[in-house]
């Protein structure tokens, strides 16, 4: 993922992006779309121009310097705090080598696979405003935004690496807690069968676990070499079958065991989870530490894949 800043197009990307572009990844930081990718400013479409005027544009099989692979680009605007336009941000995918001769259950994957863009574009929107919402400089935009969009791509990545539509939950909410370098162990347990998440529950709970993971490193429990984290989750049957997953540190902070109530951890646990997901989500700091509930309806698969187990 990428974001291009202001009319110049000042750059924001993550090592995702650069991994598939080839861009050294201090290049990605401050520099103008131009001086890195010319193509993308001559480009008939736009993509820059069509977002500054509040449009969205996608791209496919371009060849971006220098890795001169092809990819398919959705580039979507962004707004300022005045809710004008100010900025794309692009996300990236490897293009299929055979897109001109796909079947119509190839179109259909595709299909699918721009409303899933489509999707990750509206939570990550909302990613990049609050983080620009809360930075001073380029360079704090940079360090607060690049953990929570890689957040977003390790579970797009995920879930293009699966054959189902589906993913594990303790895959996601492992990968998660490793980019942090917070591994299972005797600090930290993961327990509770076995759950497959569709994209859209599987990106909102992946962020919510790692603003919850980083908290806990800067204030919580992994402040402390005493601290432990308990992550579970189970089935309610009693309630319309809802996933309950429970963050619960003890040894730790106490006293800062929460998220600031004007950060983008608690818009997200608070505001964006409940308007999308339907979730129920509670948090308090008992004597212990840190407790937080993330309760959400499951659909009918996803509840007889924990039923099964």
């Amino acid at each position: 993922m990428v974001l291009g800043w202001e009319p110049p197009g000042f750059l924001v990307g993550n090592d995702a992006a650069s991994a598939l572009t080839g861009v050294d990844p201090s290049d990605l930081i401050g520099s103008r779309l131009a001086e890195v990718w010319p193509e993308l400013v001559e480009h008939a479409a736009d993509p820059l121009g069509a977002a500054l005027a509040g449009r969205a544009t996608e791209l496919s099989g371009v060849t971006l310097w220098p890795a001169r692979t092809r990819l398919d680009l959705a580039c979507s605007p962004l707004v300022d705090e005045g809710d004008g336009p100010a900025g794309m941000l692009i996300i990236l995918r490897e293009a299929s080598p055979a897109t001109s001769q796909m079947s119509d259950r190839d179109q259909a994957g595709v299909s699918e696979l721009r409303r899933q863009i489509r999707n990750t574009l509206g939570v990550t929107r909302a990613v990049v405003r609050r983080s620009i919402q809360t930075s001073d400089t380029l360079e704090d935009l940079a360090l607060h935004l690049d953990g929570r969009l890689d957040a977003i791509a390790r579970v797009q990545s995920i879930f293009s690496s699966a054959s189902a539509a589906d993913a594990d939950l303790s895959l996601v909410v492992a990968e998660e807690l490793l980019a942090l370098q917070i591994r299972e162990d005797e600090r930290v347990t993961l327990t509770g069968p076995d759950i497959r998440l569709p994209q859209r529950l599987g990106e909102r709970l992946g962020l919510a676990i790692h603003e919850l993971a980083t908290n806990a490193i800067k204030y919580g429990a992994l402040a402390m070499p005493s601290g432990r984290i308990a992550i579970s989750w189970r089935v309610d049957e009693a309630i319309a079958r809802r996933l309950v997953l429970t963050w619960k540190e003890s040894g730790g902070l106490t006293q800062v065991g929460a998220p600031r109530r004007s950060g983008f951890g608690s818009e997200l646990l608070l505001k964006t989870l409940p308007y999308e997901i339907k979730a129920e989500v509670s948090w308090d700091v008992e004597p212990t530490g840190l407790r937080c509930v993330i309760a959400l309806p499951l659909g009918a698969a996803q509840a007889r894949s924990a039923s099964a187990t």
